[in-house]
């Protein structure tokens, strides 16, 4: 990420937070978060913003809901699916309590082939942006 000047960025749950997130989203061209509330997020980019991000294994109904949703924003959508749960990580056994989304956490099987997934995608991207 540091190699392409992306910038992390986490917000509280104060209004002041949620707008200055609207805004940021509204501003960028490229988007990378996790599934779920980016959802949300999606309402708030500009036509032709870059998304992407990570789908749940197990609940590929999810990547065709946001292909729709980026579709009828004009969102340009991009997914990574090589994940599985994380079963090591703490939050795991609360997690699969929850009704909304029961599989996480979750984990990147191979970083390696992730990161060569990303690194392509980011460079296809400079070059729209140049």
């Amino acid at each position: 990420m540091e190699k392409n000047n992306f910038t992390e960025i986490f917000f509280d749950d104060h209004l002041y937070d949620i707008l200055k997130q609207i805004y940021i989203i509204n501003n960028a061209s490229i988007i990378f978060t996790e599934m779920g509330t980016a959802f949300c997020n999606v309402n708030f980019m500009k036509p032709n913003t870059e998304f992407i991000t990570t789908n749940y294994h197990e609940l590929p109904c999810l990547e065709e809901v946001a292909n729709n949703i980026c579709d009828y924003n004009n969102v340009n959508f991009h997914i990574y699916n090589d994940i599985e749960n994380d079963i090591k990580n703490e939050y795991y056994s609360l997690a699969k309590e929850c009704v909304i989304c029961p599989n996480l956490p979750i984990k990147i099987i191979n970083i390696n082939n992730f990161n060569s997934w990303f690194d392509n995608l980011i460079n296809k991207l400079e070059n729209k942006f140049q």
